[in-house]
């Protein structure tokens, strides 16, 4: 039986999906970031601190106007001590994350910045025992391996290892993935501690806003062009407020762990309005990518309700050890093809890890549904599909 005090990991599921839906809302609000940033056309840091007052200013007005006039600013000690912490978190997410696009690969960033989950996690446990479901677990780490092919993060490129500049670049994405991660576990423990929505934000942005003037003070980078102020307006309301917002009314009963593997949507999100709105394409291992993250999130999703379904595809569970040798074999054959085809730029090689990747796709099905004691079917099988319509095109370009 579960104590008045214990994390309720599975509340999105007998509250609904309008908690979960809320979230996702906010992470589609997120997303649209890169259409007002690309309009601003102005410097990161300049954004960063002129949204921050912007957005300060905005929730400062809801709370007056919501909460019973100016009285509502001011707060009590646990709005405070949260919308502090919070606020300090804001601040290090957004201006690491803007050093990451300065010093890196836009990919690197992106890929580090959402390592936010396995942040949030540890903390969510830390903070107020709040025990990541083995559904959330999953679906991260298969979002964040779509995350990586989608970026096409390099990490491990000898030359990015050779350049101090980039590995500062990662060190500050890494940290940016840190704030990140602490200002979901701050947004959930005010829905824990049931603290204003409002003012608890407003406290918050005006925290960020006074770091981040001063980050941008301290590196000239203040001054905001008068074509870039509309754009960082909407900036502000569209893509801060109003998600903001959306995530606190859905952490009402979605734990931090959660959150955080449906934060990973927000870069299909905006993969998709690259895509659709700016004409960018996505070679097939990025299509492959996006549709992991996709599957990951969804999985977390989904994985409760379909915990007694029968296996998608079943064999005898005597030839495991057989399959498991092949699947083994077809794994090294993708890794050393892929190797050689990065390295050496061999064509043959490419074709090679191609084939390897089907034989993976041909073997694997069965044991991925036996691993995950048949739950989740159906996304087994659009998964699978998916797999073999892109190893197809792979295959014939």
């Amino acid at each position: 039986m579960m104590t008045p005090d214990a994390p309720d990991t599975h509340a999105h599921t007998r509250q609904g999906f309008r908690p979960t839906l809320l979230v996702l809302g906010a992470m589609f609000a997120f997303s649209l970031m890169v259409i007002f940033t690309r309009g601003a056309q102005a410097p990161f840091l300049a954004i960063a601190a002129w949204r921050a007052i912007f957005v300060a200013l905005a929730f400062a007005a809801f709370t007056v106007a919501a909460e019973g006039g100016p009285g509502a600013l001011k707060v009590d000690k646990p709005t405070l001590r949260i919308g502090l912490w919070m606020g300090l978190a804001l601040a290090v997410a957004s201006a690491t994350f803007v050093g990451g696009y300065q010093l890196t690969t836009a990919a690197n960033t992106i890929f580090l910045h959402n390592l936010a989950p396995i942040v949030v996690f540890p903390l969510a446990w830390w903070a107020f025992q709040e025990r990541a479901s083995s559904h959330a677990l999953t679906g991260a780490v298969i979002a964040l391996a779509g995350v990586a092919l989608l970026s096409g993060v390099s990490l491990f490129q000898v030359a990015h290892f050779a350049d101090p500049r980039f590995l500062m670049g990662d060190v500050l994405s890494v940290f940016s993935a840190a704030g990140y991660g602490a200002v979901l576990v701050a947004t959930r423990a005010a829905r824990r501690e049931d603290t204003p929505i409002l003012a608890t934000l407003t406290v918050a942005w005006v925290v960020a806003a006074v770091v981040l003037v001063a980050v941008a003070l301290a590196f000239g980078s203040f001054a905001l062009p008068g074509h870039s102020v509309l754009w960082v307006i909407g900036l502000a309301l569209v893509c801060t407020n109003l998600p903001f917002f959306l995530l606190n009314l859905g952490m009402k009963q979605v734990t931090a762990g959660m959150a955080s593997v449906l934060s990973l949507s927000e870069v299909v999100f905006t993969t998709l309005i690259g895509i659709v709105l700016f004409g960018e394409h996505l070679a097939p291992i990025g299509w492959l990518g996006g549709a992991l993250a996709a599957a990951g999130v969804l999985y977390a999703l989904t994985q409760r309700e379909s915990a007694t379904a029968e296996p998608a595809v079943a064999f005898p569970a005597e030839a495991m050890p057989t399959r498991s040798l092949r699947l083994g074999l077809a794994l090294a054959l993708l890794n050393v093809a892929a190797l050689t085809a990065l390295l050496a730029g061999d064509p043959s090689a490419t074709l090679l890890a191609w084939i390897a990747l089907a034989m993976l796709l041909r073997l694997g099905l069965a044991p991925a549904s036996q691993l995950l004691d048949g739950r989740f079917p159906r996304l087994i099988q659009w998964v699978g599909a998916t797999l073999a319509g892109v190893v197809l095109l792979g295959l014939l370009t």
